[in-house]
Order: C-alpha cells, then structure tokens, then sequence
C-alpha cells in the first residue's frame, strides 16, 4: 500500500474530512488531497503532526503494505542525507584552506606592527588566494581589509615623520 493509501485510511479512521485536516494543519485542502493521491509527500513534521491528529504512530504511516520495499518518504530523506554529506565533505577542505589564510591575515597583521609595507602587499596575496567557495570568505576579505588600512596609516605615519616633516634634535654644548 503506498503514503497516500496510508494516509486516506488514517484519515477515514479518525473520521476527519480533508478540509477538517487541512485547518487543523494551516494547510490547504488540496495539499491534503495531493498527499492522499501520491502526487506529493509531507515532510517529516507534518508526517508527525499528522500521525497526532489521526492518533496513529508515523511508522504506521510509513508502512507500505508490510513490505520490505522502502517508503518514498525514507527514500528521499536518504537521497537528502547524502548530498548533506557530500555538501559537509566539500566544505571541510575549504574550511581548512580558510584557516589557513586566516591565520595568515593575522600574522601579516602582526608582521605590519614592524614592518607597516608588508601590511599593504601581502593582503592582496591573501586576497588572490580566497575563493568565494570559502566558508571564512567575507571574513577574510573584513581582516584583509582591516590590516591593509591599519598597515596604510601606518606607513603614512612613518613616511611623515621621515621624509616629509623629519625633526632633528639638535645638541648643543652649553658653556656651564
């Protein structure tokens, strides 16, 4: 028996009509029927919402006929829980890669404490070498950002103090 028989039986059993199922859910009627009629599923909270109002365990619900053969429900979710693990795998190695020029972005920041020019190239590297497929993207571009501007001031402190506007200290001897 598939999810829609299932469904129209438990239904029937607890002597509810379609519309009165579809109010008690916040759900249209014809979302109900298409349930029944196998030309859609519920997702698993509804599945338990419906196994409440119909005062049937979701099991039950999902038994085909006794059979051995899986659920369209369980199929899916399995299909689902794949993809959500190949999706976590790919992501692990961008995570690692982010990471590292995380770090990075933090050393050159240091780095830029002594020497403030390595503060405003080497962002750009770290820059080159992000990727939008990063899951630390956005936050390395803000860090970058942050370092380069810093490093920036910092530099053009320097640049004044030196070459544009240099103060000498002049010693004198005095005649004591």
């Amino acid at each position: 028996m598939k999810l829609g028989q299932q469904l129209r039986e438990a239904r029937l059993n607890a002597g509810l009509s379609q519309s009165q199922v579809s109010k008690q859910l916040y759900l249209t009627r014809q979302t109900v029927s298409r349930w029944e009629n196998d030309h859609g599923y519920p997702d698993i909270d509804t599945l338990a919402s419906l196994g409440k109002l119909y005062h049937v365990p979701v099991s039950e619900l999902l038994e085909c006929g006794g059979s051995t053969r899986e659920s369209p429900i369980q199929k899916k979710d399995q299909i689902e829980d794949q993809s959500q693990i190949d999706h976590s795998r790919k992501k692990l190695g961008q995570f690692d890669r982010s990471l590292i020029l995380l770090a990075a972005i933090i050393i050159v920041s240091f780095m830029s404490t002594m020497i403030p020019f390595l503060g405003i190239i080497l962002p750009f590297i770290i820059l080159a070498l992000n990727k939008k497929s990063n899951l630390l993207h956005k936050t390395i571009i803000c860090v970058s950002v942050a370092v380069m501007l810093t490093s920036g001031y910092s530099s053009f402190i320097i640049l004044k103090d030196t070459v544009f506007h240099p103060t000498a200290t002049i010693i004198t001897k005095s005649d004591r």
